[in-house]
């Protein structure tokens, strides 16, 4: 990287109660002072991967390529989970390899990833249960003043993939999906993404059903009445079962691997 004042990100399920998110960015500031630190979250839910994977594959798009991005949402810290920096997509991705790059793992050309163990670019001491602060924080900022990949430890094959549930094509007109992720909103995102499985739902009428009962889908939230649900295709692509004004994940009891199916009644 040769930016003048590279970006790096920063997302963890630290909360914004206590000085650990400040001080990475004091860690960061020291090596690399004239990065730009954006932050993407830090209230996530304590130790979830998936929320957190999720939450920056879809930020990823609006960054410029060289950014490195430092996600920290790490409950297995201490054990063998390997820590790791990766190079993908034109950027850089640093963090415990549990899981939260697996969106890279299939990606053409493979991703570059190495385990990071060359003690040059971590801090003197490093603690047990501070990674990000010893570990993360400072190879994040040495590879944004530039350092190579390849200096900071041996090659790994891939990234740790997550387990997460793919849809499956029924019919013609009817998938089964489930949800995967729940935003701040209430909002239920699916693991359904119309565009990746070449489904157009703004041709012909379509619903989705699950426990809680049918959903139309829509384009706005505006087509139904306040408090009332239903499906839309959100920012990220995905299909969400949401509430109009109201949170779906409580009105519908609805959660991660709640399973639903969309169909289409004219087809």
């Amino acid at each position: 990287m040769t930016d003048a004042h590279p970006i790096i990100t920063l997302t963890t399920d630290f909360g914004l109660d206590d000085p650990y998110v400040g001080v990475m960015k004091g860690v960061i500031l020291q090596i690399c002072p004239t990065c730009h630190l954006v932050d993407l979250a830090h209230t996530l839910s304590q130790g979830d991967v998936l929320r957190a994977s999720f939450a920056l594959r879809a930020a990823l798009e609006y960054f410029p390529q060289g950014t490195v991005h430092l996600v920290v949402v790490d409950p297995g810290v201490g054990s063998a989970r390997h820590p790791v920096a990766v190079h993908g997509r034109g950027m850089y991705f640093v963090g415990p390899d549990n899981g939260l790059f697996w969106f890279l793992a299939d990606d053409d050309p493979p991703p570059r990833v190495v385990t990071i163990q060359n003690r040059a670019y971590v801090l003197p001491r490093t603690s047990s249960t501070f990674h990000g602060r010893d570990i993360f924080a400072p190879v994040a900022a040495y590879l944004a003043r530039g350092v190579r990949l390849e200096e900071l430890g041996p090659p790994l094959r891939t990234v740790v993939r997550l387990d997460l549930p793919r849809p499956q094509r029924i019919s013609s007109h009817r998938i089964g999906g489930a949800v995967i992720y729940v935003d701040h909103f209430g909002n239920c995102i699916s693991n359904i993404a119309p565009e990746e499985l070449g489904i157009d739902l703004t041709r012909g009428s379509w619903t989705v059903r699950c426990d809680a009962g049918q959903l139309p889908v829509r384009r706005f939230y505006s087509e139904v009445d306040a408090g009332t649900p239903l499906a839309v295709i959100g920012s990220s692509g995905h299909v969400e079962l949401s509430v109009r004004d109201g949170s779906a994940a409580l009105q519908l009891d609805l959660g991660p691997g709640a399973p639903f199916v969309i169909e289409r009644l004219d087809g």
